[in-house]
């Protein structure tokens, strides 16, 4: 399939969404084809001038606001992942690239796996937003867990084109799980360390696990 490309130095999983502020004249012309004309563009990494052939088809599910001066504030969701095969000449004031569907290998993920990551995941979510986290449980395992709970794992902007780069959900999976593993504990200490100072320096009562 043929897309406009809009580089970002971000990174888009499907199904995620992402709040976006559009003021360059060319890719107002490119959200705009795309909203009025109910298509997609591609959300690439670009880092420090390298461009990443993952990425991720978009499609603009809001648009907030728009201004006088063409600007516009748009919220956008993840539909897929495509790696680009080789940017294509075009009319348009955009990049244009042809590009492949990308799809995972087919293998089993265990019930356990995909629970510990959640459970993992809801402890993160707890510390460090409170009950703003609430908005980000997840409830059940879904076909892609890793892509659902990944926006808020605290990861770099590699380690996030490195999952989405994986093709294989167990192994993302296994990714997260080990990266949630190693975070959870400097979170405990941090949470412990505030909740001292709201009780003026006194030690509350804490889990057993709190510690560890």
């Amino acid at each position: 399939m043929t897309l406009g490309l809009f580089p970002l130095h971000v990174v888009l999983f499907p199904d995620s969404r992402l709040p976006l502020h559009i003021f360059e004249p060319r890719y107002r012309t490119l959200i705009r084809e795309c909203w009025e004309g109910g298509s997609s563009f591609g959300i690439h990494l670009i880092d420090h001038g390298h461009l990443y052939p993952v990425g991720c088809r978009a499609t603009v599910v809001e648009m907030v606001e728009e201004y006088d001066d063409g600007r516009m504030d748009i919220m956008v969701q993840g539909t897929g992942r495509v790696r680009l095969l080789e940017m294509r000449t075009s009319d348009k004031p955009y990049a244009v690239a042809e590009v492949d569907a990308m799809e995972d290998v087919a293998e089993p993920v265990t019930t356990e796996l995909q629970q510990q990551c959640i459970d993992l995941y809801h402890e993160v979510l707890a510390i460090a937003y409170g009950s703003e986290g609430e908005a980000y449980t997840i409830r059940s395992a879904e076909p892609y867990l890793s892509f659902k709970i990944a926006p808020k794992c605290g990861l770099s902007l590699d380690q996030k084109q490195h999952l989405l780069e994986l093709t294989s959900e167990r192994v993302r999976l296994e990714v997260l799980h080990d990266h949630l593993s190693e975070l959870l504990p400097t979170l405990r200490k941090a949470d412990l360390v505030q909740r001292i100072v709201r009780n003026d320096g006194y030690l509350p009562a804490i889990d057993s696990d709190t510690t560890s």
